[in-house]
């Protein structure tokens, strides 16, 4: 697979439309961003240069599938692709599941594939919820082993991580708790990490997040 062609299938991206109320990745993310884009439909949800890094990913994604299909290995092993997983009002679309246990592709710069390698905290998560919601689907317990297929966007250093998923009762009370405060009073929830962090002055909610202060320069930081 030639990967120096990712634009070559970069059209083929469209928005992601979740099949329930909730995505996987929501409980990944700031719980307090997911509750205000729930109750603010129309805010665009996907920065112009989140939308460009989701055409690249969407275009690897694709050649990844076409490779798959032109080598037969569908026909050779159960494997499915871009599998469509939902259990009640969460959903989540797994990329790759390969006898029951899921695979996930991942890309990005090298110095954000490294960090997330080191601490692979949210996609232990993604993965979990993922071979939750596929246990739920087929009435089967749940794998304890999942994979991330990472890919170097700029440098197109590759390799695959083994992941020791959560356990049954980890991913319930993980779900249960999200379930929960989502729905609990704005000023409740926690603030944004990524906020507070990098001073994400682009977010795209910012407008009716009741703890934003903060102005130009970013001099009321101190506050949050």
């Amino acid at each position: 697979m030639n990967i120096e062609k990712i634009w070559e299938s970069v059209f083929n991206y469209s928005d992601y439309e979740k099949g329930g109320e909730y995505s996987a990745s929501d409980l990944t993310g700031d719980i307090l961003a997911v509750r205000l884009r729930r109750d603010n439909p129309t805010i665009r949800e996907m920065k112009y240069e989140d939308k460009i890094s989701a055409f690249v990913g969407s275009s690897i994604h694709t050649q990844i599938e076409n490779y798959i299909e032109s080598e037969n290995a569908f026909s050779e092993t159960n494997m499915q692709s871009e599998v469509k997983l939902k259990y009640r009002n969460l959903s989540g679309t797994a990329d790759l599941i390969i006898d029951g246990k899921i695979l996930d592709w991942k890309t990005g710069k090298e110095s954000s594939i490294s960090a997330t390698i080191k601490k692979p905290d949210k996609w232990i998560v993604q993965i979990s919820i993922y071979s939750y919601l596929l246990s739920k689907q087929l009435n089967k317990p749940m794998n304890t082993i999942g994979y991330i297929a990472w890919l170097c966007t700029d440098t197109q250093k590759h390799g695959v991580l083994e992941l020791e998923l959560l356990s049954l009762a980890e991913v319930t009370k993980l779900i249960k708790e999200f379930m929960i405060d989502i729905d609990k009073p704005l000023e409740e929830l926690p603030k944004c990490d990524l906020c507070i962090k990098f001073k994400n002055k682009w977010c795209q909610v910012r407008k009716v997040c009741p703890f934003w202060k903060i102005d130009d320069d970013f001099s009321n930081i101190s506050e949050w």
